[in-house]
């Protein structure tokens, strides 16, 4: 499992690993409306150049530049590895622009949809999972918390309560054990 809880006006940010001719960590943004996962080329690698992806299959898109339907054209750039936190994604496409007007990179459905995810609207965290099994487990132990959380508030509130009869309880207490009860 790998959670994020940093989230920039309302987005949520998680650090993923990209690995091609270079390695880097790479600042992302969660998406869930974006298609496809979408990242600024330089950086991925700050050497690459347009050229060097120019046979690349390649795709315009619009809604990227100030929310308007401007298209910016983007490559699909193939990683050797992509991972997300601490869960790897192995090989992957994803795609690369090198407009200047773009200022984010975007995890998209496109690799979202692969892995299990939960997020915590209360605490404004996302948490990652390898599989189903993997997030059943975590959430089975979130209830059993919870479980014992309630169970510990009412043991809690049953003890704070305040008892019947206590002064007189309380007076034969303090005649059998002479000195060892607080006044």
């Amino acid at each position: 499992m790998f959670s994020t809880s940093f989230h920039d006006s309302l987005r949520y940010i998680v650090v993923c690993l990209t690995i091609h001719r270079t390695i880097k960590a790479v600042e992302t943004i969660i998406d869930t409306g974006a298609v496809y996962t979408c990242y600024m080329a330089h950086s991925i690698d700050p050497e690459m150049t347009e050229s060097d992806v120019s046979d690349n299959i390649h795709k315009d898109f619009g809604g990227f530049v100030d929310g308007k339907n401007r298209m910016v054209r983007f490559y699909q750039y193939p990683l050797k590895q992509f991972t997300i936190g601490n869960i790897d994604m192995g090989a992957r496409n994803i795609w690369i622009t090198f407009d200047k007007r773009i200022s984010d990179n975007v995890l998209g459905m496109d690799i979202l949809q692969s892995i299990d995810f939960l997020q915590f609207r209360d605490t404004g965290r996302i948490s990652f999972f390898h599989n189903k099994e993997e997030l059943a487990e975590y959430v089975a132990n979130i209830q059993h918390e919870s479980e014992a959380t309630t169970n510990g508030f009412e043991a809690t509130r049953k003890w704070t309560k305040r008892i019947r009869n206590w002064g007189l309880a309380y007076g034969e207490l303090s005649i059998m054990y002479e000195g060892r009860l607080p006044d």
